[in-house]
């Protein structure tokens, strides 16, 4: 009767669920992190400063010291620690916000001549071979600051620039420094649909790369630009609205990202 069997030993969903609802309310509440000894409390609180999600957290603990603690655990802590006053959601990836997204049809590209990424060689997909990048722009608050992120796919090369704007003439800029204060070789760019890569052709031209666009709402085809530069990215955004803009941010969060668990 323990797990919802009613008489003769056939199931019933409501006596199931008049139980699970008995249980909620007579649990206490003190033990509900209990699971989560002051060791573990302090691991979770040196990754999040690292901007580690809790799914990372949640399988390293796992994989790496044999403890199992679910990432829902983890999640729950967190708001916890919110609710008391605490600052542990603020080293979420989107610091505890909802994500948002448009269940709508994708709006026609504006962008002349583009490639999909279903013409890309099947090479950048092995990530062998060096030389195949992913790439994005970050944007601050109201837009007050950018930068631009491309991260090679098979050494995980990293490679951040402040932007003044998000202009396609700006981004292009950009690439004629990259490309001559770098030793890095260019295949294949891949990046979304922004306007801030309409002129693909003049970078195509200057890194000597084929560029491609990656489908409308599917971020998934560039997981690695989206991941890897996220606490970097964040950082430098508000190092950016601060004024604080100098060589040793750049390596501090080059550092943070290399140590980072994936």
């Amino acid at each position: 009767m323990g797990n919802g069997m009613g008489f003769k030993g056939l199931y019933c969903s409501r006596l199931a669920t008049s139980m699970a609802r008995a249980r909620r309310q007579t649990a206490s509440k003190r033990k509900a992190f209990s699971q989560l000894t002051p060791e573990i409390q302090c691991h979770i609180h040196q990754q999040l400063a690292t901007h580690t999600s809790p799914e990372v957290i949640s399988g390293v603990l796992q994989r790496q010291h044999n403890i199992r603690i679910s990432k829902n655990t983890i999640y729950r802590f967190i708001q916890h620690d919110r609710r008391r006053g605490g600052s542990l959601y603020q080293q979420l990836p989107l610091q505890g916000k909802r994500y948002r997204y448009s269940a709508g049809k994708a709006k026609p590209s504006l962008i002349l001549n583009r490639v999909g990424i279903e013409h890309r060689p099947a090479e950048a997909d092995l990530k062998t071979q060096p030389g195949h990048f992913e790439i994005d722009t970050v944007f601050g608050k109201d837009q007050k600051s950018f930068l631009l992120t491309l991260v090679d796919k098979a050494t995980k090369t990293l490679i951040i620039r402040k932007l003044p704007d998000k202009r396609a003439e700006t981004v292009v800029a950009a690439f004629r420094e990259i490309t001559s204060s770098t030793m890095c070789t260019f295949k294949t760019l891949t990046s979304d649909n922004g306007t801030e890569f309409a002129h693909h052709e003049k970078i195509a031209a200057i890194t000597g790369a084929q560029f491609f666009f990656a489908r409308p709402y599917h971020s998934w085809e560039r997981g690695l630009n989206a991941l890897r530069p996220g606490p970097a990215a964040k950082q430098w955004v508000a190092w950016i609205r601060c004024g604080w803009m100098v060589a040793d941010n750049r390596r501090w969060s080059s550092a943070i990202i290399c140590r980072r668990a994936r």
